[in-house]
């Protein structure tokens, strides 16, 4: 909104006075309308969203360990609620990083790739 203001009035500053600034403005008006409109849309449309988890979410990573306590034997069986533990140790790796894998050579792997 602003650049089209902007690129509005240069060009009337270097439109002559005698000629007249109308034409010269209204190649501007469509692009100001368009995007205030877009602007008000996403001004309506926009939830104001928290940056916390929803109650679901918050759920999932309270159970995350780190490092997480149970075997690898344990979590292959699934997790208490049914979900699968692969799942889950993604989730605590996206959470937490290398540090909430079990596995040593993996976490070393992961670490060099990335260079950390």
């Amino acid at each position: 909104c602003a650049l089209v203001l902007a690129t509005a009035a240069a060009a009337l500053l270097l439109v002559p006075p005698a000629a007249g600034r109308g034409p010269a403005a209204s190649w501007f008006m469509l692009p100001l309308l368009l995007t205030v409109s877009c602007l008000l849309i996403a001004r309506v449309e926009a939830h104001p969203y928290s940056r916390w988890a929803s109650p679901a979410g918050q759920r999932l990573l309270g159970r995350i360990d780190v490092p997480p306590r149970r075997t690898l034997a344990q979590r292959s069986g699934g997790g208490p609620d049914g979900g699968d533990g692969d799942g889950e140790l993604l989730t605590a790796l996206a959470v937490h990083g290398t540090v909430a894998l079990p596995d040593r050579e993996l976490r070393a792997a992961l670490k060099g790739h990335w260079g950390h």
